[in-house]
């Protein structure tokens, strides 16, 4: 009986610590499961903000597609983390341009298909690919449709953080294990009443429940485990958390840029549309001022076209202008360097020019506004906050001095169209009153008279002489 004895107690931790692997073992695989799906619907939440604001972004209400801009907004988004690939297809579901931050690059035939299924819905279609998922939006306003933009989300980025963890978690386990297994036949009682909840814990995670508080007490096994569990916990919980704050922010800027561009879209006079830009994003950024300076056609000076609130219709009205070689200019320099310049503390900067009228000043950044690769002026926000400009506020801004350079150039263009119409129509109309006079005396009045008119000159004189020479012969 005694022999019996000593080999019950003997196998009785053995058997134990296999049953608890492998329910241990069963917990984890459960929890990889449940984790994978719900790092799937983080990525999916995760991308809708940014493809519906990219979208809006590359509508035109021409309903044409920029490749220079498109470029411009699609590559503001692509990383090495998240975002490893984005394109731009028209309505036929030809590539116009991608953007890849590594090697990847999804098959074109799924691309098109993809893109041809999204405009048809007129609708976002998803795929996975690899560990990337697809996400294909449509760009549309309404029922019209000029194309998609694509974004591949690389899953893998959380998935490696989580396998970490649950590496880390499984070695945790493992080490309590074996030196609870060489006690568990005097304290077992004691021993799986802190397992017991740190299994529920661990389910609870599993499922998403990241606010779960994890008890370390017990044994100095089991408290490790508890440690060790509630640091994934914490963990998981910050990156879930930081991401979701980045995203946040940068799908807030992207909003009131969309804000801004649609705000903008239907105005066809150029000083309105600057004037409308300038005070909605002094507004809506809640900046302390923002300005903008457009090139003159000698390409020699920044002239200020327009400001927000008191101080910029006052420097518009003084005609204040910046010269394109001078030194002391943030302004200047942006549109000489072709790229977003910051100063986030201007009493430090030797090239911040100061200005009586913005005395609170204490930031600043200036990105050039560039339309097919020209640069045609520059948007330049301050803030009265040190430090309050960061490398993704030049990276909005930048975004929507594109889209504003693209405004002015198509009101530009189409100020420049009304007028040589007018013209053609006023010339029609003189051509047709010319063609019905019956003399040459009343030709020449009729073409005298019209001419007047449509200069607007009080007095119009018509000389005729003769060529001698062809007299002569």
């Amino acid at each position: 009986m005694k022999q019996s004895k000593l080999k019950l107690i003997t196998i009785g931790p053995v058997i134990l610590f296999f049953i608890l692997l492998i329910a241990f073992g069963a917990l984890l695989a459960i929890s990889a499961q449940t984790s994978s799906a719900n790092l799937k619907n983080a990525v999916r939440e995760v991308s809708r903000p940014i493809t519906n604001a990219s979208a809006k972004l590359l509508f035109n209400p021409v309903y044409t597609l920029n490749i220079t801009e498109a470029n411009n907004v699609i590559s503001r988004f692509v990383d090495q983390e998240t975002i490893v690939y984005a394109a731009v297809y028209d309505a036929s579901a030809l590539k116009l341009t991608e953007e890849t931050a590594g090697e990847w690059i999804p098959e074109s035939n799924l691309m098109q298909t993809l893109s041809l299924s999204s405009m048809n819905t007129n609708s976002p279609q998803e795929q996975e690919a690899d560990q990337y998922l697809l996400i294909v939006q449509p760009i549309s306003v309404g029922s019209e449709v000029i194309g998609t933009v694509v974004y591949a989300f690389d899953q893998g980025v959380l998935r490696t953080g989580l396998e970490q963890a649950q590496a880390t978690l499984t070695l945790a386990i493992l080490i309590a294990l074996i030196g609870t297994s060489a006690f568990v036949y005097i304290f077992m009682r004691n021993a799986l009443a802190p397992l017991s909840h740190l299994s529920e814990v661990a389910q609870q995670i599993g499922s998403g429940e990241l606010s779960t508080t994890v008890k370390v007490e017990g044994y100095q096994e089991v408290s490790s485990l508890a440690s060790a569990l509630d640091g994934m916990r914490v963990d998981l919980q910050e990156s879930y958390s930081n991401l979701e704050q980045r995203v946040s922010e940068r799908t807030r800027d992207l909003e009131i840029v969309a804000e801004v561009g649609t705000a903008t879209s239907t105005i066809l006079n150029a000083d309105r549309l600057l004037q409308e830009v300038v005070d909605l994003t002094k507004k809506r950024f809640n900046l302390y001022h923002s300005h903008i300076y457009l090139l003159d056609e000698a390409g020699e000076n920044l002239l200020l076209t327009a400001g927000a609130g008191e101080p910029g219709r006052q420097m518009v009205a003084e005609g204040r202008s910046i010269p394109l070689n001078r030194e002391q200019s943030l302004v200047a320099r942006a549109a000489r360097e072709g790229k977003g310049v910051t100063v986030n503390d201007v009493t430090q900067a030797p090239d911040f020019l100061p200005n009586p009228l913005l005395p609170d000043t204490r930031s600043e950044l200036a990105v050039p506004m560039i339309v097919g690769g020209k640069v045609i002026g520059v948007f330049d926000i301050q803030s009265d906050q040190v430090g309050r400009f960061t490398e993704s506020d030049v990276n909005i801004q930048t975004t929507l001095a594109a889209q504003l350079a693209t405004s002015i150039q198509n009101v530009r263009s189409f100020e420049q169209s009304r007028k040589q119409a007018e013209f053609e129509a006023q010339v029609n109309l003189i051509s047709q009153s010319i063609q019905r006079a019956t003399s040459i005396e009343e030709t020449l009045q009729t073409a005298v008279r019209e001419l007047g008119t449509t200069i607007g000159a009080m007095r119009v004189k018509v000389n005729i002489s003769a060529n001698k020479n062809r007299d002569n012969n």
